[in-house]
């Protein structure tokens, strides 16, 4: 999915797209700290990472007009539009993927996803 998006982006610089649209919907940007406390990144990973995201015109930093020294991220049109054209793709495959299980085959995938994504947000 990423290379659909640029082909230079690579699956975590996807992943931190996926998480900033999450993180702001209406595009008014997110603060850098607030996202790396959601990808668990170390300060100077993520920067280097939205550098990265920066450069191939995804994402912009902009000053936050609450704290003049502050920088909020946010998607760029480009960005946006890319992440969501990606995603509705991902989300058409999947169902078209899965237009030919039954209805128990279904369900124990759902109970089971929902085994595992609450084993791994489980904090240790």
């Amino acid at each position: 999915m990423a290379g659909q998006i640029h082909p230079e982006l690579d699956a975590a610089g996807y992943a931190l797209l996926i998480t900033i649209l999450e993180l702001d919907p209406d595009g008014q940007g997110v603060r850098a700290v607030d996202l790396a406390g959601k990808t668990r990144l170390h300060k100077s990973t993520l920067s280097r990472s939205l550098a990265v995201l920066e450069g191939l015109g995804l994402l912009a930093r902009v000053r936050d007009p609450q704290d003049a020294r502050a920088r909020l991220v946010t998607l760029t049109d480009q960005g946006r539009t890319a992440v969501r054209e990606s995603r509705s793709g991902r989300s058409e495959l999947m169902l078209q993927r899965l237009a030919e299980w039954d209805d128990a085959d279904l369900s124990q995938l759902a109970e089971l996803l929902g085994r595992l994504s609450r084993a791994l947000t489980v904090d240790n």
